[in-house]
């Protein structure tokens, strides 16, 4: 019974109806009464965790897209649910999957904060990293005439992970790689998981240089796989070469092979 007062009591009024013969309340017979207190594991106040919000200056922030109250082994938990391409629910302990990531909060044994796996959680928030990557992530430049009109303005942030249409605009070799001889050549990235790199075939894109010679796109990178070699190895990726051929010639820097 809950009598409308936040005083740490509750009060139950009962009347003795006309006949004298029985306690009522609200016209219904009252034959015994009981006081039970809640266990402090079921108080904790909402306020204790901060939800943040989506920032707007953050193109991978978002909000929050579940926040649940519900009860496990006779205490409060809140369920917390961020939603998108290899999220990550920041701030707390974290089951993930490839689309979703949760956090699940337990009021502790005093009442006094929300849990999870021991650690307090007071601050969760909804990431979606794949839609970071900015034109800083790529070097771009020019060479034997060629022109990009390629800009930040053209990072597409609308799907699962931001992409980058890279331009070229020249003669030539790789026109039609792209499906489409226009006089244009276009290689489109796409932001990887950690969102710190536009990625092409799988390849992390550090620059990128238009060249009207050849048509095409050249990109530096250096191969997560490589980086984990006995011999740091370093290559020159043409993208592509042309249109009537499929390969991507590779030329090793190094003096280890």
């Amino acid at each position: 019974m809950d009598d409308g007062a936040n005083d740490g009591s509750t009060t139950f009024t009962v009347t003795c109806n006309g006949l004298g013969t029985a306690w009522i309340s609200g016209g219904v017979p009252v034959n015994s009464v009981e006081c039970s207190v809640a266990p402090p594991c079921t108080m904790c106040a909402a306020n204790l965790i901060t939800v943040d919000p989506a920032n707007p200056a953050d193109p991978g922030s978002k909000a929050m897209d579940t926040d649940t109250i519900g009860m496990a082994g006779g205490c409060l938990t809140r369920t917390f649910t961020c939603t998108g391409s290899d999220p990550i629910n920041g701030g707390a302990s974290m089951v993930t999957d490839p689309a979703t990531a949760t956090v699940v909060a337990t009021c502790n044994a005093a009442g006094t904060a929300w849990e999870s796996n021991g650690a307090p959680v007071t601050d969760v928030s909804c990431n979606i990293p794949c839609k970071r990557c900015s034109a800083a992530n790529v070097a771009i430049s020019q060479s034997f005439f060629g022109m990009t009109p390629t800009t930040g303005a053209t990072i597409d942030r609308t799907g699962p992970c931001a992409t980058w249409n890279l331009v070229s605009t020249a003669t030539t070799f790789g026109d039609a790689a792209d499906g489409v001889v226009d006089g244009v050549a276009n290689m489109l990235t796409t932001c990887d998981a950690t969102g710190m790199f536009f990625t092409f075939d799988l390849i992390n894109i550090v620059t990128a240089d238009c060249a009207a010679g050849l048509k095409a796109f050249k990109g530096f990178f250096i191969s997560p796989a490589v980086k984990k070699m006995p011999y740091n190895r370093f290559f020159l990726l043409t993208f592509p070469y042309g249109s009537d051929r499929s390969v991507y010639p590779l030329i090793c820097l190094s003096r280890k092979w």
